[in-house]
């Protein structure tokens, strides 16, 4: 099982203070309790550095649909 992390987005007036940075935090704490095996998510340009930080690495993604057939 995986997590899928979507639209991840901190206005610009409130960037800088640490807030995504909590909520990454929170949601990783939260896929262990859950013990799934990996988080999944889309990256802005502006936000690799962060995710990146948390060990996120970046990959080539395409599908199709929007089921598991």
């Amino acid at each position: 099982r995986q997590g899928l992390i979507v639209n991840v987005f901190t206005e610009p007036e409130w960037r800088r203070r640490g807030l995504a940075q909590l909520l990454m935090e929170q949601i990783i704490a939260w896929s262990r309790e859950q013990q799934l095996d990996g988080l999944v998510l889309h990256a802005s340009d502006d936000g690799r550095a962060l995710y990146e930080k948390f060990g996120f690495v970046p990959t080539t993604e395409m599908s199709l649909g929007g089921g598991d057939e």
